[in-house]
C-alpha cells in the first residue's frame, strides 16, 4: 500500500482499529505493521500526537491501566 495514502488516512484507520478493541499505543502500531505487510511502520513520532489530537478532539478516550508488573499502561479506545 502507498505510504503516502496510508498517512493521508491515518485518523480513520487507528479509530477502525480502536473500534475493535482498545490498544495500547504500540499494539496500534504492530497492528498496523501487520495488516500492511510490514510495508508501512508508525513511528512514535507521528502515532502519539495523531493519538492526542483524536483525544483532545473527542473522537477517543484513554485510560492508565497497571499491568500485573505494577506497570502502567495508557489503553485507548
Amino acid at each position: 500500500m502507498d505510504r503516502q495514502l496510508l498517512k493521508g488516512h491515518l485518523p480513520v484507520i487507528i479509530l477502525g482499529l480502536l473500534a475493535e478493541e482498545p490498544r495500547h499505543g504500540y499494539a496500534i502500531a504492530e497492528e498496523l505493521k501487520r495488516r500492511c505487510s510490514s510495508a508501512f511502520e508508525l513511528g512514535e513520532g507521528t502515532l502519539y500526537p495523531l493519538l492526542y489530537r483524536l483525544e483532545d478532539k473527542g473522537q477517543i478516550k484513554s485510560k492508565w491501566v497497571r499491568l500485573t508488573n505494577g506497570k502502567e499502561r495508557r489503553v485507548y479506545q
